[in-house]
């Protein structure tokens, strides 16, 4: 596990508060226990919003793409740690809870920003576009953030969202910024995909 003060330059730079990692594994769905446990986790910063009392910005462009940039570094880094190496992670997602004081499009600017989801897919070895949830509340706000194959988006069983909540943020000049990682799909998956949903038709 990488230690935290390697990041403090970082997380310094985006006025970072808190730093949290949420592993979950499911052992057992329907009753019936899972072949292998399926391990899912959330990695998030607890940052500063960056466009925090300027009042309207019309361009976001540079502040969201260094935030970013420095986000998906960090968020991939964690996230790699939980699964022990890129090839760990089979499905990802990205979310964000912007503070009361913020706009949903500073949530918006981070997690679809190029220096953001490009990078995160490329430390993990992904190909696909990345599934994203975005929402504006106080503290304690929770999320579900979808998540999809990091190769291929057609494979259904593969869709699922990882809850997640940090109990004291976003304050309301702040925002909580995730990335979600599964290693694998539903536990007993069976509903098929979309390549071959035509063969059953």
């Amino acid at each position: 596990m990488i230690a935290i003060d390697e990041y403090a330059e970082g997380l310094a730079s985006v006025r970072a508060r808190r730093f949290v990692v949420h592993v979950d594994e499911v052992l057992e769905e329907g009753g019936v226990a899972a072949p292998q446990p399926l391990r899912r986790a959330v990695a998030a910063a607890v940052i500063r919003n960056p466009w925090a009392g300027q009042g309207y910005v019309d361009d976001l462009w540079d502040e969201m793409n260094r935030v970013g940039r420095v986000l998906s570094e960090i968020l991939a880094g964690r996230l790699i740690d939980v699964f022990g190496g890129e090839e760990g992670i089979h499905g990802f997602g990205k979310g964000a809870i912007v503070g009361i004081n913020g706009e949903i499009e500073h949530a918006s600017g981070i997690l679809h920003g190029p220096a953001f989801g490009p990078n995160f897919r490329r430390l993990v070895d992904g190909t696909a576009g990345i599934s994203a949830a975005e929402r504006r509340g106080a503290a304690g706000t929770s999320i579900a953030i979808p998540t999809n194959h990091k190769t291929d988006r057609a494979i259904r069983n593969y869709y699922q969202s990882v809850e997640f909540v940090v109990p004291d943020a976003p304050h309301a000049d702040e925002m909580v910024i995730a990335f979600a990682a599964t290693g694998g799909p539903r536990v007993h998956a069976r509903v098929g995909d979309l390549t071959t949903d035509h063969l059953r038709a």
